[in-house]
């Protein structure tokens, strides 16, 4: 099959973008000849890669070069040198059906397996997976034996490899089966694929952490019911996972979270970063005779997703104290799935602040969007001092472009020994802070916004770990605003305050 490969570059002296027709069995192969071709043979592993409507974007993160990806019809003019090399099956490229022939690969090497994934928050729907088998005989699912294995069909799954944002191996995943498939062969799906989750990744660092759901139906972007199982499993916890089942009430509430600072895993999990292709997931095929089918969306009725985290305490700090290292950037992980089921920009903002001072309480909390007309950041949302939406602060502010041009958070300890704390935003609050930190919103170099926090509710200095967890969430939002678009309109902005107040 032919993919159109359309390659650009951001700032005012790149080069025009380019379009490149290269002939390949999969989008992955054809972005890679495409790079070929323009002499790049690096490896994609640290790339960022978006599902899109209509093919992929991917991101290099060194040289800022984007990539989308898209099905090109069979008879589009292939680009100069893009012809499939010497020797290659004309089968593969002409035939459409190249794809499932080659799908069964070997097992031990996914396809995507070294690319991080970043979601727009769409489940990948996954209707005929390679090896999908024939209805079970006669008398075969009666009594199955405890070890055995229900049908099951994976429906997305995310992968996650240490980075400068984040020191975990993180591997999701979300399976269907069919409806009342009793908890034993639940559990033990949940624990076979653990186990094979884990001998993936047995040569990872330590920091690993694997998040498992199990639902009772196949679903498109966001679930019908919450799932009838979620596994967890921490290394730097325990060796052995932490399973939560649905209640056996029939409610469709998700399950309650894992821990007590954590939110519900069931909202986390069917919100794949960003759900691998089909063809990229030769290796969790059905080993049952039988998958799962999709069930139809009823009428009315239909749960909505939780909009925010669990309810914080904005006078007093947790009596456990913050959270640091590897357990607060796990927690983010869940939790921020949660974002993408949010249709509404300022809706987002609400549940960023809601997440952050969840995670990090504070004195005051501020969610900034980008004004570029005027170069501005403008307040949307805010905890903590006097009200100030609507407040405007300059692009050019001294800590926010240490933050932009960074591309991480700016963690001020002191405020008293740096003067680029003290912006304009803090006169019209009414607050002096001690320590402030603040991280961009940024997405391939397009400022979308300010995430700020000032003094810590135990009386502490903002840390490193604090600084991290900060530049993660603003990413994510960054990714949701991008998808979105920046709201500034004021009677939006106040309205949408005063609901999230209530």
């Amino acid at each position: 099959m032919r993919w159109f490969v359309e390659i650009s570059s951001p700032g005012q002296n790149a080069q025009p973008s380019r379009k490149l027709c290269v002939e390949a069995p999969q989008w992955q192969p054809a972005l890679q000849r495409a790079r070929a071709l323009r002499g790049d043979d690096g490896p994609l592993s640290n790339f960022s890669v978006d599902l899109l409507e209509s093919g992929y974007r991917a991101i290099d993160p060194v040289t800022r070069v984007r990539y989308v990806v898209q099905r090109a019809p069979d008879n589009a003019a292939l680009t100069d040198g893009a012809e499939p090399p010497a020797g290659a099956p004309p089968s593969a490229a002409a035939s459409p059906n190249a794809a499932e022939a080659e799908a069964p690969l070997p097992r031990k090497r996914p396809v995507a397996a070294t690319v991080p994934f970043i979601s727009l928050g769409a489940a990948l729907l996954v209707q005929d997976l390679a090896g999908a088998a024939q209805q079970p005989e006669p008398g075969a699912a009666a009594a199955p034996e405890p070890s055995a294995l229900p049908p099951f069909e994976l429906v997305s799954q995310r992968e996650e490899n240490p980075s400068e944002r984040s020191p975990l191996t993180y591997r999701e995943l979300v399976y269907a089966v069919a409806p009342g498939t009793p908890r034993e062969l639940v559990k033990a799906l949940l624990i076979a694929r653990l186990d094979e989750a884990r001998q993936r990744i047995d040569d990872a660092r330590p920091g690993k952490f694997v998040h498992i759901a199990v639902f009772d139906h196949v679903f498109k972007e966001r679930p019908q019911r919450g799932p009838l199982a979620t596994l967890a499993w921490k290394d730097w916890r325990s060796d052995e996972p932490e399973i939560q089942f649905r209640p056996r009430t029939g409610t469709t509430a998700p399950p309650p979270p894992m821990t007590a600072a954590a939110p519900a895993p069931a909202a986390a999990a069917p919100a794949a970063a960003a759900p691998a292709p089909a063809a990229a997931a030769p290796a969790e095929e059905p080993r049952a005779p039988s998958s799962p089918r999709a069930t139809p969306a009823p009428a009315e009725g239909r749960p909505r997703m939780s909009s925010r985290p669990p309810p914080r305490r904005s006078s007093r700090p947790p009596k456990a104290g913050r959270l640091s290292g590897d357990d607060l950037i796990a927690e983010l992980f869940e939790a921020c799935s949660d974002l993408h089921f949010l249709h509404d920009t300022l809706e987002g903002a609400d549940f960023v602040l809601a997440l952050t001072l969840d995670k990090i309480p504070c004195a005051v909390g501020l969610v900034s969007l980008f004004d570029i007309d005027r170069r501005e950041f403008v307040l949307v949302r805010q905890h903590g001092g006097k009200g100030a939406l609507l407040s405007r602060l300059p692009e050019r502010a001294p800590l926010a472009q240490a933050a932009l041009r960074s591309r991480q958070a700016a963690v001020v300890p002191d405020v008293s020994r740096d003067e680029r704390a003290l912006n304009d935003w803090w006169t019209p609050l009414g607050v002096t802070p001690r320590s402030v930190v603040c991280a961009p919103v940024e997405l391939a170099g397009r400022y979308l916004g300010l995430l700020e926090l000032g003094d810590p509710l135990d009386g502490g200095p903002f840390s490193e770990g604090d600084g991290h967890a900060l530049t993660y969430i603003g990413q994510q939002f960054a990714e949701f605003v991008g998808a979105r678009g920046v709201v500034l309109d004021p009677k939006r902005v106040t309205a949408g305050a005063k609901r999230a107040a209530r």
